[in-house]
C-alpha cells in the first residue's frame, strides 16, 4: 500500500485475515514506521502507486515527486528499509529530475499509475501527461 505523504510503502502479511486497525508487517521507503526522512534512495519519496510481478515478487514503486520507478527484487523478504534492486526512469538514484537530458524513453515525468501485466510480463506506467511507457 502507497503511503504518499509519509514517501513510504506498507506491507500486509495475510491481509485478509487481518483485523480492523492492524500493525503493517513490513516497510519500504523509510528505515521503520515511526521516522519519515528523505535520503538518497528514497529522497523525497512521494510513492504514489505500486504494482506487483506475483511469479517473482517483484515490486514496482511509482515516485511521483522523483520522477522515478522503484524496483525491488522478491519485496516481500526484504527487511524494513531495504534498498531498491534499481531504478526505472533516472540514470542513479539520487537524480529525480523530471525527463533527465530530455524527454526519451528512459526517463518519466509525473509517474502515477502502476500496473503490471502478468501474462506479458510488462510493467505500464501513466505519466502526467497520460502516455504509457
Amino acid at each position: 500500500m502507497a503511503d504518499f505523504d509519509n514517501s513510504r510503502v506498507l506491507r500486509f502479511d495475510n491481509a485478509a485475515s487481518k483485523a480492523n486497525g492492524a500493525a503493517a508487517d513490513g516497510v519500504l521507503g523509510q528505515t521503520n514506521f515511526t521516522t519519515v526522512m528523505p535520503t538518497p534512495l528514497r529522497r523525497d519519496g512521494s510513492a504514489l502507486d505500486v504494482a506487483v510481478d506475483n511469479t517473482t515478487g517483484r515490486l514496482y514503486i511509482s515516485e511521483l515527486g522523483n520522477n522515478r520507478v522503484l524496483v525491488f527484487n522478491a519485496a516481500a523478504g526484504l527487511a524494513n528499509g531495504a534498498n531498491a534492486s534499481f531504478v526505472l526512469g533516472q540514470t542513479n538514484f539520487t537524480t529525480g529530475t523530471p525527463n533527465t537530458g530530455g524527454i526519451s524513453a528512459s526517463t518519466l515525468d509525473f509517474p502515477q499509475a502502476t500496473f503490471f501485466d502478468p501474462v506479458a510480463k510488462v510493467c505500464w506506467l501513466q505519466t502526467q501527461a497520460t502516455t504509457a511507457y
